[in-house]
This record gives structure tokens, C-alpha cells and sequence, in this order.
């Protein structure tokens, strides 16, 4: 008896699911000479990083919000004590990229603490 009980209790712990993550992102448009970010949060996060990477030598010329970090292959933003609401970050470029570019977000789950770090990809 007690191990079917045990087995249930497994069986339950394995369909319920899991919190929605606090933070989802999505590229809005990858085309031309732009690229758009668009990042949701559901709730508050402490900090926030976000990150667009895309190839090498290819020349920004524009970045909205302004950026915490510029290099030759990535943008970088940090918000502190992001409340929640829909952001977007944009980059302009000098010519249409030859590679698609991808995303980094960071942060801490103010729930549990965790730090989670999700790849985003057009």
C-alpha cells in the first residue's frame, strides 16, 4: 500500500506544472537592417540583462533604449529592478546582417532565487 501511494505522489509531482517563467522573449522582426527584441515580464525581476549578439564587424548604428555595452558582435542592456510590462530593445545596423542574431536574457527569480538565463533565437 505504501508504495502505491509513493508512486502516485510521483505520478502527481511529474504532471503538475511548473511556474510560468517570470521573463519570455521573442525577436519582432530580424529583417533588413533591424533588429527588434521584444521581452515580456510578468513580474518584477531584480536585475535584468539582456543581450543581442549577431556576427562579427557588422557595424551598429543605432540602439534603442541606449545600451549599457557596445562591442563589435554584441549590444548589451542592464536594467535594475525591472517591474513588469513589455519592453523592446532595437538595434540598427549599417547593412541587412548575413547571419540571423540571437539573445541572451538574465536574471534572478525573485521567487526562488534561481538566476535563469534563456536563448532566444528569431
Amino acid at each position: 500500500m505504501k508504495n502505491k501511494f509513493v508512486k502516485l505522489l510521483f505520478i502527481l509531482f511529474l504532471t503538475v506544472p511548473g511556474p510560468a517563467l517570470a521573463v519570455n522573449a521573442s525577436f519582432q522582426s530580424t529583417s533588413g537592417t533591424r533588429s527588434t527584441l521584444v521581452v515580456d515580464l510578468r513580474q518584477p525581476t531584480g536585475t535584468l540583462i539582456v543581450e543581442q549578439h549577431f556576427s562579427p564587424g557588422s557595424r551598429v548604428t543605432g540602439i534603442t533604449p541606449p545600451a549599457r555595452k557596445v562591442s563589435g558582435h554584441s549590444v548589451t542592456w542592464l536594467l535594475k529592478k525591472s517591474g513588469p510590462g513589455r519592453r523592446t530593445f532595437a538595434v540598427q545596423f549599417a547593412a541587412p546582417l548575413s547571419v540571423p542574431p540571437s539573445a541572451t536574457i538574465k536574471y534572478q527569480d525573485r521567487v526562488s532565487g534561481q538566476f535563469i538565463e534563456q536563448r532566444v533565437t528569431p
